[in-house]
């Protein structure tokens, strides 16, 4: 049988309790929760696990707005149709919203609009899983685990975050990009680093961008590991949502480890 932990979390919007299994994270539990609100917590133990950690530097991250998606391993529990809108849940993208009619509609009968409401009121994973993110028909704040206020700061933090994304090119896309990736610009699987790969939509400025950035990277008094504490705690302070999550790669190829990138914040 899988243990739990559970972990205190101090957050903008009060201070939740994080449960984990050994599988994944099982619930984001607000302060004032009903008990019988969410399934499979009972037993639980105070204490720290990797998933949790992973679990807490995922949320900083969000609530600086340097994150828009989390890529955690999720375990709640719940009925098959739970499940269901749950998963609809996750589809909904970052500073958008959904009314309750079109999350049925997505489960593909319109009249379960009621019980989808009902299955998102049982939602355990509070932000991860954004339920914050549905609202009524005309527009309206509805019911919440956290609250009306709670609910009103996420769907307000989302919508100053949001901006525009370009998208990243691949370089297969230009023979031009395929060069100058090949110059060390991708993750360890291939993938440009997103910094780059969004310049890439300009190829001509990632040229001359790479002259400052094979500056920053290879020609400087500092060692590799200092280099990148000093850039990630630049991000952080700068709220760069991509600078963040690109040098967090690269820290983590240097040996930074997690818990280092934490106290960087």
């Amino acid at each position: 049988m899988s243990s739990l932990r559970s972990m205190s979390y101090k957050s903008p919007v009060g201070r939740l309790t994080l449960v984990a299994s050994d599988v994944g994270l099982r619930a984001v539990l607000w302060p004032e929760d009903d008990p019988l609100r969410v399934r499979g917590v009972e037993g639980v133990k105070k204490g720290a696990s990797e998933i949790l950690t992973d679990a807490t530097a995922q949320l900083d991250e969000y609530f600086a707005g340097v994150r828009q998606d989390f890529d955690l391993a999720l375990d709640p529990v719940g009925t098959p149709f739970q499940r269901q809108v749950w998963d609809v849940l996750r589809s909904i993208p970052y500073g958008q919203t959904m009314s309750y009619g079109e999350q049925a509609g997505a489960l593909g009968d319109s009249k379960k609009a009621r019980a989808a409401g009902s299955a998102n009121g049982k939602n355990p994973l509070s932000i991860v899983v954004p339920c914050h993110r549905v609202i009524g028909a005309n527009g309206s704040l509805t019911g919440f685990a956290g609250g009306m206020a709670a609910k009103k700061f996420l769907l307000d933090l989302e919508q100053r975050h949001r901006g525009s994304r370009l998208p990243i090119r691949q370089g297969d896309e230009d023979p031009r990009l395929m060069e100058m990736f090949s110059k060390g610009l991708t993750g360890p699987g291939g993938e440009p680093l997103n910094i780059f790969g969004v310049l890439a939509n300009h190829p001509d400025m990632l040229k001359r961008w790479l002259v400052f950035a094979t500056h920053v990277l290879s020609k400087n008094t500092l060692t590799a590991r200092d280099r990148e504490l000093l850039i990630l705690r630049t991000g952080w302070n700068c709220r760069s949502r991509y600078e963040w999550g690109q040098h967090v790669v690269i820290a983590q190829q240097c040996g930074i480890t997690a818990k280092e990138i934490a106290a960087v914040k």
